[in-house]
């Protein structure tokens, strides 16, 4: 299983995929108010729990610039969630359609 979050100064957005599933129909999805929570451990551990699954792999993506590795939510957000350490990773620009503008890969903090 598969735990992606879409973390944001207001909510942040957890889903949960089976990787043989369809990706566009999570198994369980719940948005939580960023704000509500001390750190995403505890947004994440809450998700899992509600979910009754377990997760292997976990994808997350940022509202806000990342500099030197570190993420800066953009939003009012508790301080444990303001900077959160990030791995950018080089995709290849196909898998975004963005060899259409030239592009020959993204990469994605």
């Amino acid at each position: 299983m598969l735990v992606v979050g879409d973390i944001g100064g207001t909510k942040t957005a957890m889903a949960l995929y089976a990787l043989d599933d369809d990706v566009r129909s999570p198994r369980f999805r719940q948005d939580f108010p960023s704000a509500d929570y001390p750190d995403l451990d505890t947004i994440v551990r809450t998700f899992i729990t509600a979910s009754g699954e377990r997760a292997d792999y976990g994808c997350f993506d940022v509202a806000g610039p990342v500099v030197q590795g570190r993420a800066t939510i953009t939003k009012r957000l508790s301080a444990a969630l303001q900077r959160i350490p990030v791995h950018v990773v080089t995709v290849p620009a196909a898998l975004f359609g963005a060899a259409q503008f030239g592009l020959d890969a993204v990469r994605v903090p």
